[in-house]
């Protein structure tokens, strides 16, 4: 296989920009009533309902607001496989989906809309298509595509290495398939690493998007583990039955955030396009009803093997 092309750079990998992209941009983004309803059912009920909360105050399963973000969740790049003083693991993953959530899933969100057209067609050439989500964290990335391309199921593989998030994320896609936000016959896989998945049994004929969102901002992340994640986008692309190939990739603009990214962009070789992704700032509703606004810078980037 090789890259033909950058999509967040040229838009349809014919050197035409897509002029929505623009104009969708220029509006904050409001998720789906069905995202909203999954969010209060699994992130804010629990949150609330907790009596260490006292949300008048900002206070979280007993701490303040700023100290979670900064000492508890470490702005989201705590490790995860473990709690944090009298909080459990499984509550440090609730504080990140609390703060986090919205946050990520709008830059996911946006990187996968600004190259739709792509990934309309990477859905539409066979009908198993198979999502790897490498650091999938509570499983953010495919909340984010299924709000983008309601029902059309899938195979996804949720990869994280903390059984907190791993549980978060089963929890998450139980209630996803309940409300109608995933789609029935997708099926969900889970692995502690990518190094677990034997890509010799993938034997059908499939499309493949292997997503990284958030994970190169890691720690976490050994020089070791990089190399291994490129050795095994390599065997996904050798493998003859998968037609189509593609890498999503967002990720925080704090200094270094990027560099494992480009580290495993330089392992691929030639096969990909060594540009610099793009930095963009997405505008978002904070509530449903469209009164609270923030806004995520992120960088981005999509690229295609074929």
């Amino acid at each position: 296989m090789q890259c033909l092309w950058n999509f967040s750079r040229a838009g349809n990998g014919e050197g035409r920009p897509f002029m929505e992209n623009e104009l969708w941009l220029s509006t904050p983004v409001k998720w789906s009533a069905a995202m909203n309803r999954l969010f209060r059912e699994q992130v804010v009920r629990p949150m609330h309902a907790d009596p260490r909360t006292q949300w008048r105050k900002s206070v979280q399963l007993g701490y303040d607001f700023h100290f979670n973000r900064n000492n508890v969740i470490e702005k989201g790049l705590a490790d995860f496989t473990h709690g944090y003083g009298a909080l459990t693991a499984d509550e440090k993953a609730l504080l990140y989906c609390y703060i986090y959530m919205k946050a990520t899933f709008f830059s996911t969100y946006a990187n996968f809309r600004l190259n739709k057209s792509h990934l309309l067609q990477l859905l539409e050439i066979s009908n198993n298509v198979l999502m790897f989500d490498v650091g999938c964290g509570p499983g953010t990335s495919i909340l984010a595509l299924s709000d983008l391309f309601p029902n059309r199921p899938l195979t996804y593989f949720g990869i994280d290495i903390a059984d907190a998030m791993q549980g978060k994320t089963k929890q998450i896609w139980d209630s996803a398939v309940d409300i109608g936000l995933i789609n029935a016959k997708s099926t969900l896989i889970r692995h502690r690493s990518w190094t677990d998945i034997d890509v010799s049994q993938i034997e059908q004929t499939c499309t493949v998007l292997v997503n990284f969102s958030y994970i190169f901002d890691s720690h976490l992340l050994t020089s070791k583990d990089v190399l291994s994640l490129a050795k095994f986008v390599h065997d996904l692309a050798a493998r003859p039955n998968v037609k189509m190939l593609t890498i999503s990739y967002t990720n925080s603009l704090e200094r270094d955030a990027g560099w494992n990214y480009s580290a495993f962009k330089k392992l691929l070789g030639s096969r990909v396009i060594q540009a610099a992704p793009i930095e963009t700032t997405v505008e978002f509703f904070k509530d449903r009803y469209g009164v609270w606004k923030n806004s995520q810078p992120f960088e981005r980037e999509l690229i295609e093997f074929k």
